[in-house]
């Protein structure tokens, strides 16, 4: 039977690593639903989220989400943690380092030109955020082995994300390899760096900051861990760690704000390439 089962899987394209993670999240001991939290929390590090939970009722809605306190917080963190190590001893790890897969994390929603400005950080409010801009960007991380985790649009066969994705994210951004610690058919709104306390650099200044899923029902049935997952559900986030920037991406004709020499100019001092978009998907 179990052998009937897996090939039934394999010709339907179902992946076993999937199914099984459903099964092992449902059937999980004292699992806790997140139905009714606000899904900006899920967006914070933990010390930030204690201090700064989202308001109860938003403006648009008159829905009352959780406030949660010290314990509901600490479960987060651990279920978190839990589905992430899940999938690192699930996955297909010699897929996601085969190179089949690129990694793109976009630059377009940061701000014109290319001088510098830092990263926000302890920002509990989304529009209280400044974005960098591309020189803050490179400032920010290194060429090589930056141990904060980094959120990527994940191209598979030379395709984009899903339809749903704008062709604005391709105008500018970078290509950048490491280790890859999850992969998701949405976006699954992880952890910002900018929503994190100085108590919460801290307490991961030796290994990193890290991006993690949120818990909640509507992300659990996209994990990817195979190419058979990504063939069946598509590929949108992918989360790298020690990972290392290779290639300066820009949208040929569409530059807008950003001036195509300025960028080629400062990748040339950089030591690094630049891509047209359409040679990368």
């Amino acid at each position: 039977m179990k052998l009937l089962r897996e090939t039934i899987r394999k010709i339907i394209l179902e992946s076993p690593e999937s199914d099984d993670f459903i099964e092992w999240w449902v059937n999980k001991e004292n699992r806790v639903k997140y139905d009714n939290w606000n899904r900006m929390d899920f967006t914070k590090h933990e010390d930030m989220l204690a201090q700064h939970p989202e308001e109860s009722k938003t403006n648009t809605s008159p829905k009352s989400f959780v406030i949660p306190d010290a314990q509901q917080i600490k479960r987060l963190v651990q279920d978190k943690r839990a589905i992430k190590q899940y999938w690192n001893e699930n996955c297909d790890r010699a897929f996601w380092q085969s190179g089949k897969v690129k990694f793109f994390h976009s630059l377009n929603y940061y701000e014109s030109g290319i001088s510098s400005h830092k990263l926000s950080t302890g920002i509990a409010k989304e529009d209280d955020m400044a974005n960098l801009n591309i020189k803050g960007f490179f400032r920010k991380y290194k060429l090589e082995n930056n141990k904060d985790e980094m959120s990527t649009y994940g191209i598979y066969d030379g395709q984009p994300p899903s339809d749903s994705i704008s062709r604005e994210v391709f105008t500018l951004g970078v290509l950048i390899e490491g280790r890859v610690t999850f992969a998701h058919a949405e976006d699954v709104m992880s952890e910002s760096r900018s929503k994190a306390t100085a108590a919460d650099y801290k307490a991961h200044q030796s290994s990193g900051m890290p991006k993690r899923m949120p818990p909640g029902a509507e992300y659990i049935g996209g994990l990817l861990f195979t190419e058979a997952d990504c063939r069946e559900k598509g590929i949108n986030e992918c989360i790298l760690d020690n990972w290392s920037i290779k290639t300066i991406v820009i949208e040929k004709g569409t530059m807008r704000k950003w001036k195509e020499s300025a960028v080629r100019e400062y990748a040339a001092e950089l030591g690094i390439n630049v891509l047209y978009s359409h040679e990368v998907v």
